[in-house]
């Protein structure tokens, strides 16, 4: 795996945190002003819903937090399989060009056949075949 994709993955990380921080911190800010508008700051409720509140977030943390691993080894599965994909795709293009230089050599050797011991036959042959092989590899 490269260092781009990596990087990337843990930045998508930081974001996933970064939104949970903002939404706790906008929930927050939400619920003081609409408390501040029904008038109701006397202390014993306040110091009620912070425990609650705190109760609260450590559940909810707890679960963030979980989702965040399970979404990381969701997407650290994915890119593998996509890394493994792309690796045996870039195998089989190897393997197709590994094949075609081999034949390109094969009709190289044949072009290139010393003729000087050949029969009629074998020279007629050997004609027919340079022929096809300079048609194939469009050589004239």
């Amino acid at each position: 795996m490269d260092s781009s994709g990596s990087d990337r993955d843990s930045n998508l990380d930081w974001e996933i945190i970064a939104d949970i921080i903002n939404d706790d911190y906008e929930e927050e800010l939400l619920h003081m002003l609409l408390m501040q508008q029904q008038g109701n700051n006397s202390t014993v409720h306040r110091s009620k819903r912070k425990r609650k509140s705190k109760a609260n977030e450590a559940s909810s943390s707890k679960e963030a937090k979980e989702l965040i691993m399970k979404e990381t080894e969701f997407k650290l599965k994915e890119n593998q399989l996509k890394m493994k994909k792309k690796f045996e795709l870039r195998m089989k293009n190897l393997k197709e060009e590994e094949l075609k230089i081999k034949e390109k050599e094969l009709d190289l050797k044949i072009l290139f056949k010393d003729t000087t011991g050949m029969t009629d036959t074998q020279l007629q042959e050997c004609e027919i075949s340079c022929n096809l092989i300079r048609e194939k590899h469009r050589i004239m």
